[in-house]
């Protein structure tokens, strides 16, 4: 009875390490099953930059100029082409006006007038003068000579101020470009009559062109000047232009990425507000973008 007590306690014993080593074994094993493989990688850092999508923004271009005539007169040669690039002062237009060469031509016969009556008035100030010396003349007889010297001086350079005004109208017959930039349209063909003062050609550069927004600093804080974005266009494959300013070299189309600059921000960070004007420069040096409204800009 003994023997089979001890040899219980024994087996009891047995099953006890048995079922312990099996515990053991399961938790080492269930360890072992949540490792997860790691492997090193390089840190990076990547800025989030916010996304803005307006319904609309209307780009606007500071160099655009109406080309005008200093004179009337008749188109008689297009000295550049439509759409070319011409520089400040280069001419563009030829004018003829008719009038001129005879205002020339009288202007110059005036002039040869007053010389000799300029030369004739010095000769009797000369005469009466040596008169006057020996008082063989009055005194207002002498007045009288000395102030039509004097008239005839100041009828002369009238006169030549007169030729120089009509010289300056014939130089006028050129019409130069007041602006660098491309020739967007002419108004008037040859042949046409131009009005003094009416406008014949349009000038336009638009390497950079302009927009606004007003931004609340609920939505839009810590905005300044210089910060930059990058804007892309829903437009279609071309860009369809109202002015047909032409496309630059380079260009990448509807996936062209456009570089805007902020340069005002009205009233300035400093000051505080609720709504600010934000103006932004974007660069257009591929010649994509005309002044107008673009709908849905990202």
């Amino acid at each position: 009875a003994i023997g089979i007590i001890i040899l219980s306690i024994l087996i009891l014993v047995a099953y006890g390490v048995y079922l312990n080593q099996k515990s053991e074994n399961q938790i080492t094993e269930l360890l072992q099953e949540r490792r997860l493989p790691l492997r090193g990688q390089k840190v990076k850092i990547r800025e989030i930059d916010p996304l803005f999508k307006p319904d609309l923004i209307h780009l606007y271009s500071d160099e655009m100029a109406d080309v005008t005539a200093n004179i009337g007169g008749r188109i008689i040669e297009f000295m550049a082409e439509p759409h070319s690039e011409v520089y400040a002062g280069e001419p563009i237009i030829k004018l003829a006006n008719d009038d001129i060469p005879a205002k020339l031509k009288q202007a110059d016969c005036d002039i040869v007038d007053a010389e000799a009556n300029l030369a004739k008035a010095k000769s009797n100030y000369a005469r009466y003068s040596d008169l006057f010396a020996i008082n063989a003349v009055s005194q207002e007889k002498f007045e009288e000579v000395e102030a039509a010297l004097k008239s005839a001086k100041a009828h002369l350079e009238n006169n030549i101020a007169k030729r120089e005004g009509i010289l300056r109208e014939r130089e006028n017959q050129t019409i130069v470009a007041p602006i660098k930039g491309e020739i967007l349209k002419f108004y008037k063909g040859a042949g046409a009559y131009v009005a003094q003062g009416s406008s014949v050609a349009l000038i336009g550069n638009f390497t950079k062109l302009y927009f606004k927004m007003n931004w609340t600093d609920k939505d839009f804080a810590n905005v300044y000047a210089g910060q930059t974005a990058e804007i892309t266009f829903a437009e279609d494959e071309t860009f369809s232009k109202f002015y047909g300013a032409k496309y630059s070299a380079d260009n990448v189309g509807k996936d062209q990425i456009f570089t805007a600059k902020i340069t005002k921000v009205s009233p300035p960070p400093e000051q505080k507000a609720s709504i600010r004007e934000v103006v932004f420069e974007i660069d257009n040096s591929n010649g994509l973008l005309e002044p107008g409204m673009y709908d849905s800009p990202n």
